[in-house]
């Protein structure tokens, strides 16, 4: 036997007592009798008993002695032990995830099974002390509190149900340390955890920490569930993909039911085999967009009567998105970026204004400000804003950074280049999602319930509009700026919390939502009412065959029965032995009255009320406050001064108060269980400083607030949170009633320097060099080291200087593996105070090298841009222009395709046909290289190469460029008419190519057409090029000729072209034949003294070559020779671009770079070398200019179409105009980087895309084939080089996601396999990369957890009074079984006083006293009302009063017999008869004599 307590003995003084009482004589009382004769023989038969006879002899006194000591007993609460080695207290921890809900083979759900051991322990342990902690996917909740009410405990139990949420049993963790320790951390309850197979892998931390027992509940099961239902758009409608898994060891084959609402779409019969995935497809449904659903049903296992073990996984539900209609409009005059981003996002064409008068606010809820257009700004609309004038600074070529929010999901690692960007700070509203350095460079929010998203650049201005990503961003902005819905997704796992988006009417972190079951659910909110979707959690709780030994815990099968309590056996036995007591004592003293029966009924109602566990109300339960300490690495230096501030609130905790403390960093630990002991010394524990998680702390701290208690939450922070999100803990500090309060320390930060990010190439190839761009924060200045390392080895040192603030810096690099390039980049710097930021991990993956197509120029050597191309390591194949391939497979081939010098007409018109789609539907690249036959003048103009182009053709300033005069004299004599092939002739070609220099000229230009044999005609006199087609139609009429005559023609064109008003007067002469004559003097003089060009055309080997060259050099022309016909409509077209200085630029021009952009960062550092050439053209307003001349001209540009990329090179690579690059490494990178860019991410097949946020990577791999059969998985590997494999799920059409857990630093290598069934099919390397935490920049706010406690709480200093009394939300029981007890021995030790001195109140004076008192009061009370009611008159004589009555007298009341006569009489007489009893009666009552009692036996 066991006692809780061993105080009680100290009521074993009652005994002695009792004893003492039955030693004293007690004072007498008289009585009057009759007689004393009868006493004589009683009297002296007691004299002749010894004192010990007497004692020994004294049933009553050992009956109440007996009494005393079992009260005292059950005071001390003993217990018996019936195995095990307990402490007499039980927490159970019960696991109420998905996977309690597997039956059994006879029905039996787990849970069912735990909560009928649950109640056979408590059953088997009376009184008890138990606690009940449930654990699921939505938290730990304490289900009942060192409670031995077991009817409570049964009601409890019976209304506890498994969730659809995937359990955390180390989630518990806290909880029970809360339960199981006292305020000195000693073990005061043993721990045993209620779970299955599946749960068990989680309850090592239970074992250790608190030596837990492991129950696991259940068998191996089999089970098919139904994983996912997700929809995608079809030509036909909407396939539909349902994911079904069997966990069992047989094949499963089971009936596939879709619905819409109620209605059945269609039904399948499916199979799959054992431990297989399977993707039941339904193709090309009507689908009206009402919700579906899946049911699995009919389940059977082949060669197995096994059922399907669990039923809460058979369904899964899917809804339509929510798609607002996206109203909006554009403020300016117009950008292509934008517009075509909004295009491609809405199908929709967005409109523009230019007058902010012309905005409807209700028609277009939503206005893009477009650069120098934010002054317009109106701030009733929800807007974005480019380019935001109102700003604290600026700053030039730099790089920025997007950090990780709603805005730009998907597009967190990417790094944006500009030219110039306005910099602001942050409102208290808002938040940062672009930054230079600390500077935010772009940030979003609501104020007064208007939403706004600025961008500091000018988008034209930066390389953001020619990334995927550009797209992306503007989907996810006009989501934010348009979307007035409550939900931010519609799809959810059981147990996550619903997102929500901001709603300027009322707080949405305060709604009410469920996940905890699958199924489909409506919130509303005001007059919104939206439906959501929460799917079973089957990755982790379907499994069922999933053992104790699977998860490596050795299960407990033997029942420890805590402990026996004897307290009630004990109080029953005391209520006998009262009975039995008082039983004695009345037969004994033959009483009959009543004041001693009340006494004793006082004494058992006390014990009758500790036996059913009397307790009441207490006033007030105690208010407790939990203390959360930030032990983090950013705080670390206020650690004294909050030890100091916690030991100066505790000291003034006032009664009624209790205290916790709980100390975090990434993670939480309680410091301090709940305590009235003002005893705090100080912090002791040791968390993870890498991070700030304030949610997990505020979580751990409400847990820690009783259910009964009013509870209030101190934290004392540096308030800088770099893991978890504080608002998702909203809704429970708001339904809890929770007062929130929080101590903010200021942080001093000592010298530092990290690396922000490392920028590589978005493509890398096997033997690739490639420059890498570090970008360094210090806030010193300080000379440094960069070091590159790969594995432990370090590969390079560089050292730099930092600035303070942003510094940016680049390193060449090559690659040296085959599949992955990663290493870690170090910066060092002398005086560092702070080396967990130092290191910064990079990683990219390595591609095989695309094959790119070279179409060189029929007249182009391309030797020299092959050894460049081969120097970048590029695999190209070369071929001439008019072997260009035809067909769209032959050109899909080629990831891309270079056109080198290439006029238009040399390409093959299928070729040209097909590169449209090409580039803008199949995402391949284009690149035009310049030369003296390429863009304008290679005929580009108004054709579908200028369409695909970053540049038009016309070169800026066109309009205002000087008119030119253009006068062509045509050979029309009898050889020109010889047939030369395709059975045209030369003249054919000849005036066609005519027909094509007037399409080139502008209508401002003049144009005419001199026609010669052996004489010549005006075919079209000088006229404006005004009206082409009657132009064309003249110059079609020339005819066939005779002889040849060239001087008369040509003096005749010279002379009418120079009184023409054209400011460029140009003569082109074609001609196959001789001249009749040498000398042309008087042709060359005219042509120089007026500024007249002559150009000359020499056709065949039988024309004058030597005459016409001589013509045209000193006439200031050009000579052409051509034997092959197709040249001459080339040489025309570029007469009309050549006659002037507008297309061709000729000389040494500077270069200015765009250094932001990833194709030219970090080249020529020293400047960028002259070129001495290039092709005049204007770039297109949603192209990005990389390099141009100091005309401003567009030498490189760049331009996304659809989903290609297009480039614009418009100087040669042949080195006549590059001459000074050739050789030059950087040379050789950027050509490599145009290449690399111009293929994009045209990744056919499959894809993988890795994101990671907050220590869990999300792997989606989208497959490009797929069937019902299809598996994914990914094999990964972290930074300590253990290995894991994670199954991906199918999530829709091809898309299958896994989550996994990365909250290491360092580089977490994948391989990604897609099987079917047991075939590799296909297999992507990546990796996630988990950089220092946000805990290690200096540059780091507090601004949004300010504003959370300035929503729900306040901020207050350690001086400021925080111990006001809480009112609490329920009222706290207190137990008076100990009190009843100790009532019920003091009360039984009075009443066996009062019976041995025969105490009775009535014999008191004070009775006797008041007694008087209170007749006398009564009786005036009756007299006054009689003398009020009755009138004064004269008393009536006799005579008046006929036949009255006379009142009797009153009998004198009949002396009663003494109870003590009576007892004596019955023992004298006991011998005789009744009558001879009567007639001594009446005898002995004439006399009467005072007698003093005597003591008697059993008084």
């Amino acid at each position: 036997m066991i006692f809780e307590s061993l105080w009680p003995l100290a009521f074993v003084l009652a005994v002695p007592i009792i004893i003492v009482l039955y030693l004293l004589v007690p004072k007498g009382k008289e009585y009057k009798i009759s007689s004393n004769l009868l006493w004589k023989k009683l009297y002296q038969n007691q004299q002749s008993k010894t004192f010990l006879e007497k004692f020994i002899h004294n049933l009553l006194m050992y009956l109440q002695i007996v009494i005393i000591l079992l009260l005292v007993l059950a005071l001390m609460s003993p217990y018996i032990r019936k195995g095990g080695t307990g402490s007499g207290n039980v927490v159970y921890v019960l696991d109420t995830s998905g996977s309690m809900q597997h039956e059994n083979a006879d029905g039996e759900t787990r849970l069912a099974q735990a909560v009928a051991e649950i109640k056979s322990d408590i059953a088997s342990s009376d009184n008890g002390k138990f606690s009940i902690i449930t654990n699921d996917g939505t938290g730990s909740n304490l289900l009942a509190v060192a409670s031995s009410d077991k009817k409570s405990l049964y009601r409890l139990l019976d209304r506890t149900k498994a969730t659809d949420t995937a359990g955390d049993l180390k989630d518990a963790v806290s909880a029970v340390q809360t339960l199981v320790t006292d305020a000195e951390g000693k073990k005061k309850n043993d721990v045993i955890v209620m779970t299955d197979g599946v749960g068990a892998a989680d309850t090592k931390e239970l074992t250790s920490l608190f030596s837990a027992q492991i129950r696991v509940m259940g068998e191996v099961t089999s089970n098919v569930s139904n994983d996912f239902l997700s929809y995608a758009k079809s030509e036909k409608g909407y396939d539909i993909a349902a994911g079904f898994t069997n966990y069992s060891d047989s094949k499963a084959t089971l009936e596939v039911s879709l619905y819409e609402k109620k209605n059945v779409i269609s039904v399948r019969q499916i199979s799959i085999d054992a431990g297989e995935s399977y993707t039941c497809l339904f193709e090309d449904v009507d689908w009206n967009g009402k919700p579906l659903h899946t049911e699995a049903a009919n389940i059977a296992f082949e060669g197995s009567n096994a059922k399907d073990s669990l039923k809460a996984d058979n369904e899964c539900y899917a809804i339509a998105e929510s798609a607002n209609a996206v109203s909006a409009v554009l403020v300016g005059k117009g950008n292509t970026y934008i517009e075509k981003a909004y295009q491609a996002v809405t199908s929709q064409t967005l409109p523009k204004s230019e007058k902010e008068s012309d905005l409807d606010v209700k028609k277009d809820p939503v206005c893009i400000y477009d650069a120098d257009t934010s002054a317009k700004q109106n701030p009733a609309v929800n807007r974005l804003v480019f380019a935001d004038g109102q700003a604290t600074g600026t700053k030039k070529k730099v790089s920025l950074t997007v950090s990780d929010t709603e805005l730009t999901c998907g597009i967190s690692e990417f790094a944006i280049g500009v030219n110039e960007t306005y910099t602001y700070d942050v409102p208290s509203w808002g938040t940062g999602f672009l930054w230079a350095g600390d500077a935010c460079a772009g940030y979003y929010g609501q104020k007064d319930g208007v939403r706004v998203v600025v961008v500091g650049f000018d988008i034209r201005e930066s390389d953001f509009a020619l990334a995927a990503e550009f797209p992306v961003f503007m989907s996810n902005t006009l989501s934010y700026l348009s979307d007035s819905s409550l939900l931010a997704q519609s799809q959810y796992e059981a147990g996550e919390k619903v997102q929500f988006h901001p709603q300027a009417d009322f707080d949405v972190s305060t709604l009410a939502t469920d996940t905890t079951y699958a199924g489909l659910y409506t919130v509303k909110a005001d007059k919104k009412e939206e439906s959501y979707v929460v799917h079973f959690a089957t990755d982790t709780q379907s499994d069922g065959r999933i053992t104790a030994e699977d998860a490596g815990v050795k299960s407990a099968s033997q029942k420890i029965i805590v402990k026996k309590q004897l307290r009630n056996v004990i109080l029953v036995l005391i209520i006998i032995l009262l009975v039995l007591e008082w039983i004695v004592y009345v037969r004994q003293m033959r009483y009959r009255g009543k004041f001693y029966l009340i006494v004793r009924i006082m004494t058992a109602l006390f014990v009758v009320l500790a036996l059913f566990g009397f307790s009441v109300n207490k006033r007030n339960a105690e208010n407790t406050t939990i203390f959360m300490v930030d032990l983090s690495k950013s705080n670390a230096q206020n650690a004294e001064a909050m030890d100091a501030d916690l030991k100066k609130m505790i000291a003034k905790m006032p009664k009624d108060n209790q205290y916790g403390i709980v100390a975090f960093g990434k993670n939480s630990l309680v410091e301090q269980f709940v305590s009235e002991e003002k005893n705090f010394s100080g912090m002791m524990s040791a968390v993870d400083e890498t991070a700030t998680n304030l949610e997990d702390a505020v979580s751990r701290g409400l847990s820690m607030i009783p259910e009964n208690a009013a509870g209030r939450l101190v934290i004392l922070t540096d308030g800088k949170e770099t893991k978890g999100n504080i608002e998702s803990t909203a809704s429970a500090l708001v339904s809890k009633k929770v007062e929130l309060l929080s101590i903010l320390y200021d942080v001093s930060v000592g010298k530092d320097t990290y690396i922000e990010n490392v920028q590589m190439p978005g493509y890398l190839y096997a033997g690739d060099s490639y420059s890498m761009t570090v970008n360094v924060q210090s806030n010193y200045d300080i000379d440094a080291r960069l070091q590159v390392l790969r594995g432990s080895m370090m590969e390079s040192e560089t050292k730099v200087h930092l600035n303070k603030g942003a510094n940016s810096f680049v390193l060449k690099q090559k690659v040296s593996g085959e599949s992955a390039e990663s290493f870690t980049v170090r910066v060092v710097a002398k005086g560092d105070t702070c080396k967990e930021n130092n290191d910064y991990y990079a990683y990219a993956a390595i591609h095989s090298v695309p094959k790119i197509l070279v179409v060189s120029g029929m007249d182009e050597d391309s030797s020299n841009y092959e050894k460049l191309l081969r120097a970048a390591g590029c695999n190209f194949q070369t071929v001439s222009a008019i072997n260009a391939p035809e067909s769209l497979n032959d050109m899909l081939a080629y990831k891309s395709i270079v056109l080198d010098n290439v006029f238009r007409t040399d390409l093959p018109q299928k070729f040209l046909d097909n590169l449209d789609t090409y580039v803008k539907d199949y995402g391949c690249g284009l690149i035009c290289c310049g030369g003296e036959e390429s863009f304008a003048l290679g005929g580009y103009r108004d054709t579908e190469l200028e369409t695909l182009l970053p540049v038009d053709m016309e070169p800026r300033g066109t309009n205002e460029s000087p008119s030119m005069a253009m006068v062509m004299v045509i050979d029309h004599s009898g050889s020109m008419s010889e047939i030369v092939d395709d059975g045209e002739t030369n003249l054919d070609l000849a005036v066609a190519a005519a027909e094509n220099a007037v399409t080139e000229l502008r209508n401002k230009d003049y144009v005419g057409v001199v026609a010669f044999d052996d004489t010549y005609s005006w075919v079209v006199p000088i006229t404006k090029a005004e009206d082409k087609d009657g132009i064309k139609e003249k110059i079609e009429t020339i005819p066939e000729g005779g002889g040849t005559t060239i001087k008369p023609a040509v003096k005749a064109a010279v002379e009418a072209v120079k009184d023409c008003d054209a400011e460029i007067k140009h003569v082109v002469l074609l001609t196959d034949g001789q001249g009749e004559t040498t000398n042309f003097m008087d042709v060359m003089g005219p042509c120089k003294q007026s500024g007249i060009t002559l150009s000359t055309v020499a056709v065949g080997a039988d024309s004058d070559t030597s005459l016409l060259e001589k013509l045209a050099e000193g006439c200031g022309g050009r000579y052409y020779y051509s034997d092959i016909s197709t040249d001459i409509p080339k040489i025309f077209a570029r007469e009309v671009f050549l006659s002037g200085e507008t297309y061709l630029q000729n000389g040494t021009f500077a270069l200015s770079v765009n250094s932001s952009n990833a194709v030219t960062r970090g080249l020529f550092a020293d400047g960028w070398p002259q070129i001495s050439g290039y092709v005049s053209a204007t770039p297109k307003s949603n192209a990005n200019v990389l390099l141009a001349s100091d005309k401003d001209d567009p030498v490189l540009s760049v331009m996304q179409y659809g989903l290609g990329h297009t480039v614009a090179w418009n100087t040669d690579v042949t080195n006549k105009w590059t001459k000074a690059y050739a050789g030059a490494e950087d040379y050789v990178q950027l050509w490599k980087r145009i290449v690399d860019y111009s293929v994009g991410n045209t990744s056919e097949g499959d894809t993988i895309d890795v994101s990671t946020a907050n220590g869990t990577t999300t792997v989606t791999y989208h497959a490009s084939e797929y069937n019902e059969k299809t598996k994914v998985e990914a094999v990964y590997t972290d930074p300590d080089g253990k290995t894991q494999t994670a199954k991906l799920q199918g999530s829709a059409p091809g898309v299958y996601e896994a989550k996994i857990d990365t909250d290491m630093t360092g580089i977490y290598n994948l391989s990604v396999r897609r099987m079917n069934k047991d075939t590799v099919e296909n297999a992507l390397t990546a990796a996630a990369v988990v950089q220092y935490s946000d805990e290690y920049k200096f540059a780091l706010t507090n601004e949004k957890f300010k504003a959370f406690v300035k929503q729900y709480g306040k901020t207050i200093t350690a001086n400021d009074s925080l111990w006001k009394k809480l009112k609490a939300s329920a009222k706290a029981k207190y137990d008076l079984t100990r009190w009843l007890l100790i009532l019920a021995i003091l009360w039984f030790v009075l009443d066996v006083a009062f019976r041995r001195f025969s105490f009775v109140p009535t014999d008191t004076k004070l009775y006797a006293f008041i007694k008087k008192h209170w007749t006398q009061k009564k009786n005036r009370a009756i007299l006054s009302t009689k003398t009020k009611d009755v009138p004064k008159t004269e008393q009536p004589s006799e005579e008046e009063i006929p036949q009255q009555k006379k009142e009797k007298p009153k009998k004198a009341p009949k002396e009663k017999k003494s109870w003590i006569l009576r007892h004596c009489l019955r023992k004298k007489n006991s011998g005789i008869s009744r009558s001879e009893q009567n007639a001594d009666s009446k005898r002995f009552t004439e006399p009467v004599k005072k007698y003093r009692s005597q003591k008697l036996p059993g008084l």
